[in-house]
Protein backbone atom coordinates (compact mmCIF):
# COMPACT_ATOMS: atom_id res chain seq x y z
CA UNK A 1 0.00 0.00 0.00
CA UNK A 2 2.87 2.19 1.16
CA UNK A 3 4.70 2.23 -2.23
CA UNK A 4 1.60 2.54 -4.48
CA UNK A 5 0.95 5.88 -2.45
CA UNK A 6 4.20 7.08 -2.07
CA UNK A 7 4.55 6.82 -6.28
CA UNK A 8 1.48 8.96 -6.47
CA UNK A 9 2.94 11.14 -3.85
CA UNK A 10 6.37 11.55 -5.79
CA UNK A 11 4.71 12.77 -8.76
CA UNK A 12 2.86 15.91 -6.81
CA UNK A 13 6.27 16.52 -4.60
CA UNK A 14 8.48 17.60 -7.25
CA UNK A 15 5.91 19.14 -9.21
CA UNK A 16 5.24 21.85 -6.13
CA UNK A 17 8.93 21.88 -5.63
CA UNK A 18 11.18 24.87 -7.63
CA UNK A 19 15.07 25.19 -7.09
CA UNK A 20 16.03 28.90 -6.87
CA UNK A 21 18.29 29.72 -10.01
CA UNK A 22 21.85 29.91 -9.08
CA UNK A 23 22.17 32.89 -11.73
CA UNK A 24 19.67 34.57 -9.42
CA UNK A 25 21.87 33.91 -5.66
CA UNK A 26 25.07 34.83 -7.97
CA UNK A 27 26.14 31.12 -8.48
CA UNK A 28 29.86 30.72 -6.75
CA UNK A 29 29.41 34.34 -4.99
CA UNK A 30 26.63 33.15 -3.37
CA UNK A 31 28.18 33.17 0.45
CA UNK A 32 28.41 36.95 -0.43
CA UNK A 33 25.54 37.78 -1.96
CA UNK A 34 23.02 36.08 0.41
CA UNK A 35 23.17 35.14 3.80
CA UNK A 36 20.92 32.06 5.71
CA UNK A 37 19.58 33.80 8.22
CA UNK A 38 16.33 33.01 11.38
CA UNK A 39 13.66 35.22 12.54
CA UNK A 40 14.36 35.31 16.49
CA UNK A 41 10.49 35.33 17.79
CA UNK A 42 9.44 32.25 15.66
CA UNK A 43 12.50 30.29 14.45
CA UNK A 44 11.55 30.87 11.05
CA UNK A 45 14.82 30.89 8.04
CA UNK A 46 15.24 33.31 5.32
CA UNK A 47 17.43 34.36 3.47
CA UNK A 48 19.04 38.25 3.30
CA UNK A 49 19.68 39.75 -0.07
CA UNK A 50 22.77 42.13 -0.44
CA UNK A 51 22.08 45.36 -2.79
CA UNK A 52 23.74 43.56 -5.45
CA UNK A 53 21.41 40.21 -5.41
CA UNK A 54 18.70 41.76 -5.11
CA UNK A 55 19.63 43.70 -8.26
CA UNK A 56 20.64 40.70 -9.82
CA UNK A 57 16.79 39.07 -9.09
CA UNK A 58 15.06 41.84 -9.88
CA UNK A 59 16.91 41.68 -13.71
CA UNK A 60 15.87 38.31 -14.15
CA UNK A 61 12.58 39.12 -13.37
CA UNK A 62 12.19 38.09 -9.64
CA UNK A 63 10.96 39.55 -6.85
CA UNK A 64 13.54 38.82 -3.80
CA UNK A 65 10.67 39.07 -0.94
CA UNK A 66 8.67 36.67 -2.85
CA UNK A 67 12.02 33.48 -2.56
CA UNK A 68 10.69 30.98 0.11
CA UNK A 69 12.82 28.81 2.04
CA UNK A 70 12.53 25.93 4.90
CA UNK A 71 15.06 23.21 5.88
CA UNK A 72 14.06 19.75 8.24
CA UNK A 73 17.03 17.32 9.66
CA UNK A 74 16.49 13.77 11.17
CA UNK A 75 18.51 10.57 11.10
CA UNK A 76 21.73 12.65 10.02
CA UNK A 77 19.69 14.23 6.68
CA UNK A 78 19.39 17.75 5.91
CA UNK A 79 17.03 18.36 3.60
CA UNK A 80 16.73 22.51 2.42
CA UNK A 81 13.89 23.25 -0.40
CA UNK A 82 14.36 27.34 -1.30
CA UNK A 83 10.99 28.22 -4.03
CA UNK A 84 9.91 31.21 -5.93
CA UNK A 85 6.85 32.23 -7.16
CA UNK A 86 4.78 35.60 -7.40
CA UNK A 87 1.60 33.81 -5.28
CA UNK A 88 4.11 32.22 -2.58
CA UNK A 89 3.46 32.99 0.87
CA UNK A 90 4.59 30.42 3.27
CA UNK A 91 6.46 26.74 2.48
CA UNK A 92 7.09 24.15 5.03
CA UNK A 93 9.11 20.53 4.17
CA UNK A 94 9.79 18.09 7.24
CA UNK A 95 11.89 14.85 7.35
CA UNK A 96 11.20 11.69 9.37
CA UNK A 97 13.86 9.13 9.95
CA UNK A 98 11.30 6.04 9.56
CA UNK A 99 13.77 3.43 11.65
CA UNK A 100 13.50 5.96 14.96
CA UNK A 101 10.15 4.90 15.50
CA UNK A 102 9.93 1.72 14.20
CA UNK A 103 13.03 0.62 16.94
CA UNK A 104 9.75 1.00 19.46
CA UNK A 105 6.62 -0.08 17.42
CA UNK A 106 6.93 -3.48 18.75
CA UNK A 107 6.20 -2.49 22.48
CA UNK A 108 2.05 -2.44 22.88
CA UNK A 109 -0.24 0.22 21.97
CA UNK A 110 3.31 2.50 21.58
CA UNK A 111 2.16 4.25 17.69
CA UNK A 112 -1.42 4.72 19.01
CA UNK A 113 0.04 6.43 22.43
CA UNK A 114 2.41 8.54 20.30
CA UNK A 115 -0.32 9.70 18.18
CA UNK A 116 -2.54 10.90 20.96
CA UNK A 117 -0.11 13.33 21.96
CA UNK A 118 -0.69 15.10 18.98
CA UNK A 119 -3.49 14.01 16.81
CA UNK A 120 -6.82 15.28 16.94
CA UNK A 121 -10.16 13.18 18.08
CA UNK A 122 -10.71 13.03 14.54
CA UNK A 123 -7.13 12.50 13.05
CA UNK A 124 -7.25 9.51 15.42
CA UNK A 125 -10.53 8.02 14.07
CA UNK A 126 -8.58 8.08 10.85
CA UNK A 127 -5.04 6.98 12.26
CA UNK A 128 -6.90 3.96 13.12
CA UNK A 129 -8.59 2.98 10.41
CA UNK A 130 -5.69 3.19 8.56
CA UNK A 131 -3.89 1.01 10.74
CA UNK A 132 -6.98 -1.72 10.68
CA UNK A 133 -6.21 -2.29 6.78
CA UNK A 134 -2.48 -1.66 6.68
CA UNK A 135 0.04 -3.71 6.79
CA UNK A 136 2.05 -3.96 9.93
CA UNK A 137 5.00 -3.04 8.48
CA UNK A 138 3.31 0.43 7.38
CA UNK A 139 2.01 1.10 10.84
CA UNK A 140 5.01 3.54 11.51
CA UNK A 141 4.61 5.77 8.18
CA UNK A 142 0.86 5.79 9.04
CA UNK A 143 1.68 7.82 12.35
CA UNK A 144 5.04 9.90 11.04
CA UNK A 145 2.78 10.81 8.04
CA UNK A 146 0.35 12.76 10.24
CA UNK A 147 2.98 14.38 12.15
CA UNK A 148 5.04 15.29 9.93
CA UNK A 149 2.30 17.27 7.68
CA UNK A 150 1.53 18.90 11.02
CA UNK A 151 4.82 19.67 11.23
CA UNK A 152 5.58 21.06 7.58
CA UNK A 153 2.29 22.52 7.81
CA UNK A 154 3.15 24.97 10.41
CA UNK A 155 6.82 25.50 8.91
CA UNK A 156 4.88 26.94 5.87
CA UNK A 157 2.98 29.23 8.39
CA UNK A 158 6.29 30.27 9.65
CA UNK A 159 5.47 29.48 13.66
CA UNK A 160 6.18 25.99 14.19
CA UNK A 161 4.00 23.59 16.65
CA UNK A 162 3.96 24.45 20.20
CA UNK A 163 3.86 20.50 21.57
CA UNK A 164 4.54 21.10 25.62
CA UNK A 165 6.66 20.34 27.59
CA UNK A 166 8.77 23.04 26.33
CA UNK A 167 8.83 22.39 23.03
CA UNK A 168 8.15 25.23 20.64
CA UNK A 169 8.13 28.73 20.96
CA UNK A 170 5.92 31.61 22.02
CA UNK A 171 4.87 32.28 18.79
CA UNK A 172 4.09 28.44 17.56
CA UNK A 173 0.77 27.47 16.92
CA UNK A 174 -1.01 24.79 19.19
CA UNK A 175 -0.48 21.51 18.00
CA UNK A 176 -3.96 20.59 17.78
CA UNK A 177 -4.72 23.85 15.92
CA UNK A 178 -3.37 22.05 12.57
CA UNK A 179 -5.16 18.94 11.21
CA UNK A 180 -4.50 16.37 8.37
CA UNK A 181 -6.92 14.82 6.52
CA UNK A 182 -5.64 12.43 3.85
CA UNK A 183 -6.50 9.05 2.56
CA UNK A 184 -2.58 8.25 2.31
CA UNK A 185 -2.52 9.80 -1.09
CA UNK A 186 -4.21 12.94 -1.38
CA UNK A 187 -4.13 15.32 1.43
CA UNK A 188 -6.31 18.16 3.11
CA UNK A 189 -5.01 20.64 5.81
CA UNK A 190 -7.24 22.18 8.17
CA UNK A 191 -6.08 25.34 10.08
CA UNK A 192 -7.81 26.03 13.28
CA UNK A 193 -8.20 28.80 15.87
CA UNK A 194 -4.51 30.38 15.89
CA UNK A 195 -3.24 28.24 13.17
CA UNK A 196 -6.26 30.16 11.36
CA UNK A 197 -5.10 33.30 12.57
CA UNK A 198 -1.32 32.83 11.49
CA UNK A 199 -3.26 31.27 8.08
CA UNK A 200 -4.86 34.59 7.31
CA UNK A 201 -1.89 37.25 8.49
CA UNK A 202 -0.04 35.36 5.80
CA UNK A 203 -2.75 36.38 3.59
CA UNK A 204 -2.79 32.78 2.28
CA UNK A 205 -5.87 31.49 -0.18
CA UNK A 206 -5.11 27.75 -1.05
CA UNK A 207 -3.15 25.58 0.67
CA UNK A 208 -1.16 22.37 -1.38
CA UNK A 209 0.62 19.22 0.78
CA UNK A 210 2.40 16.41 -0.36
CA UNK A 211 4.61 13.72 0.90
CA UNK A 212 6.82 10.96 -0.40
CA UNK A 213 9.18 8.29 0.86
CA UNK A 214 12.85 7.87 -0.53
CA UNK A 215 14.14 4.88 1.20
CA UNK A 216 14.15 5.30 5.43
CA UNK A 217 12.61 9.32 5.26
CA UNK A 218 9.72 10.34 5.07
CA UNK A 219 9.24 14.01 3.22
CA UNK A 220 6.32 16.20 3.63
CA UNK A 221 5.91 19.39 1.62
CA UNK A 222 3.02 22.37 2.11
CA UNK A 223 3.17 25.07 0.41
CA UNK A 224 0.44 28.20 0.85
CA UNK A 225 -0.37 30.39 -2.15
CA UNK A 226 -2.10 33.56 -2.26
CA UNK A 227 -4.86 33.04 -5.26
CA UNK A 228 -6.56 36.18 -4.14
Amino acid sequence: MRKQAAAAANIGLHSLIASADSRVLGGDRVADLVRWKNNANTGRPFLEWSDLSTNEAIAVGLEPFRTHVSNSHDGGLQTVVVAHDETLVGIGIDTVYLPRIAKRANRPGYLLRLASMFASPIELDQIRSHLLISDEADHTFVIALYFSLMEAASKALGVGLRMGLGMGRSASVPKRSIEVDTDLQCVCIRFLGPARDAYDRCRAGTTKAVWSVDGDYLMSLVVLQDCR
